[in-house]
């Protein structure tokens, strides 16, 4: 009997994997169409200076009218952005708007130059029409490395996987805190970013977002509900609108012999809303807007940070509290959130790039705010590594002058330059102590390729 058994399963297993493969086929049919290589022009920053240069990535269309939904890292940052059709036809788009908190875009296809060609596109579907699953069989698709399109299959490993609170883009911006992320590994190699994780039925369930560089069968995509939500923002107000109370950092999930189930506020941003109407750091937050949390693990935390996030803008939220074992209720206005993108800087006569100081360096390297610069990168033989400064380094302020930010240091940077300053005393913070380094800015014409 059992001989017969195992007889069975041997001649079922060719059965059911063609069933797969024809599954798979389809699926190909319907998502491939819609897949797009998106080669950005961008400004890249090395050595201390800036180049222009073209990189590439993944979209997908999502809209009849040419809307493509790509990563935020991919496209957030260019000056113009060409796209390769599955038909092989190339056509330029402009960015419609970006969200760096969850590494999305939004591109246009200029339709007119499509309608000229004659170019051919499917419409990919957004959303998947049953529950996603893990150990579900996905496809992944892209063009990796730069390379045409090409296909991976794998599973969903997780559907909720939990990254951390200081994952940033390759600019620095946060990204993560609104979304989990789904977990495959179905093969996402750079390149593949922005590309579509697509089911069987050729539903588009995520966005390829990111792999981990040795980590085989390590790969994360944005859920579908997620991108939808975001793309829907960007086209109608060209951002998402979120609102913001102050309590986003630090939220502390609670021990499971906790005596309530809530979510604890480990920060409140000093003279935000949440701290002018009471809320306090320690607070064990138990309700917002009616609706109970419960976090008992990290991954618990984002979608209660979309809770706050997606309710309306300047409007109160009622937050159920437990402090000291008592109850309370708290009513908190909302207001929207500003959200800028990472700017960089070429102070060329100074042969450094600088950009804004992030709030996650700040608190890695205990600066205590974020006032300042951040020195990304030195050009060797230039002025600012001939006065010491490294990359890494946070310039402060110009002689008795603080900056508070990138457009303080551009302000101070060209009123030097324009008044030919010969010597200019900065002052820099490494490793917990202020330095002193003068800087012996260009003042001569500048070699063409500076420009």
């Amino acid at each position: 009997m059992r001989l017969t058994a195992v007889f069975l399963v041997f001649l079922a297993a060719p059965l059911g994997a063609e069933d797969l493969q024809t599954q798979v086929y389809r699926a190909r049919d319907r998502a491939l169409p819609a897949l797009v290589n998106v080669r950005p022009v961008v400004d890249l920053f090395q050595g201390g200076r800036r180049r222009r240069a073209q990189v590439t990535g993944s979209g997908v269309i999502v809209r009849a009218d040419g809307l493509v939904v790509t990563n935020f890292h991919v496209a957030g940052h260019a000056r113009k952005v060409y796209c390769t059709l599955a038909d092989k036809n190339r056509v330029e788009a402009k960015l419609l708007g970006g969200d760096p908190a969850t590494d999305l875009a939004v591109l246009q296809l200029d339709m007119k130059e499509v309608r000229r060609i004659g170019a051919v596109f499917t419409v990919a579907s957004l959303g998947s029409k049953r529950a996603v699953q893990v150990g579900e069989f996905v496809l992944a698709l892209g063009a990796p490395r730069g390379l045409s399109t090409s296909l991976t299959t794998g599973v969903v490993s997780n559907l909720s996987r939990f990254l951390g609170d200081d994952i940033t883009l390759p600019s620095g911006e946060p990204t993560g805190l609104y979304n989990t992320w789904i977990q495959t590994d179905a093969a996402i190699n750079p390149g593949n970013s922005g590309g579509p994780l697509v089911n069987l039925l050729g539903e588009v369930i995520g966005i390829n977002s990111r792999g981990v560089q040795g980590g085989d069968g390590l790969g994360f995509a944005i859920p579908a509900p997620v991108v939808r939500y975001v793309y829907e923002q960007i086209v109608a107000n060209g951002r998402v609108k979120r609102s913001w109370v102050g309590i986003d950092r630090g939220l502390q999930p609670l021990s499971f012999d906790a005596p309530v189930r809530g979510v604890r506020l480990g920060h409140v941003v000093p003279g935000s809303p949440a701290a002018k109407a009471g809320l306090k750091p320690g607070d064990i937050v138990t309700t917002i807007s009616g609706e109970k949390i419960d976090a008992r693990f990290a991954d618990d935390i984002p979608s209660i940070r979309r809770l706050v996030a997606t309710s309306p803008v300047d409007e109160p939220l009622a937050f159920g509290v437990m402090r000291n074992g008592k109850t309370m209720a708290i009513q908190v206005r909302t207001r929207e959130l500003t959200a800028r993108k990472a700017q960089r800087f070429d102070a060329r006569r100074f042969g450094c790039t600088v950009r804004d100081v992030t709030d996650r360096f700040a608190r890695t390297n205990r600066l205590g705010d974020q006032r300042g610069v951040l020195v990304t990168g030195v050009m060797r033989g230039g002025p600012a590594a001939a006065a010491g400064i490294r990359s890494g380094d946070v310039i402060l302020g110009f002689a008795r002058t603080g900056i508070a930010n990138l457009d303080g240091f551009r302000t101070q940077y060209e009123e030097a330059v324009e008044k030919k300053t010969e010597s200019v005393l900065v002052n820099v913070w490494r490793n917990q102590r202020k330095l002193f380094r003068v800087v012996k800015p260009k003042l001569g014409a500048l070699e063409e390729d500076d420009e």
